[in-house]
């Protein structure tokens, strides 16, 4: 796959930046993982790779916001 340009951030899946999701089943987890990466705003893009990785975490729920280990045997009572 290309890589695309996408506000200044190269990404390999850039098909899939702010792409939409479907609403979960009501009482269902949509269980996220989150990347953080440093970055330095600029003109220029830059790529969000190992060398600016900070940190990986999760899995935790996108819409009740709780871990998990916390939350894996319960219904979600988030909302989008």
């Amino acid at each position: 796959m290309k890589e695309q340009v996408t506000g200044g951030i190269k990404v390999e899946a850039g098909h899939k930046f702010h792409a939409d999701f479907p609403a979960p089943k009501l009482g269902e987890h949509l269980w996220i993982m989150m990347a953080m990466f440093r970055v330095t705003p600029t003109n220029q893009a830059f790529h969000l790779d190992l060398e600016n990785l900070l940190t990986i975490e999760g899995p935790g729920c996108f819409l009740c916001e709780r871990t998990f280990a916390e939350a894996r045997n319960e219904a979600c009572k988030g909302e989008l």
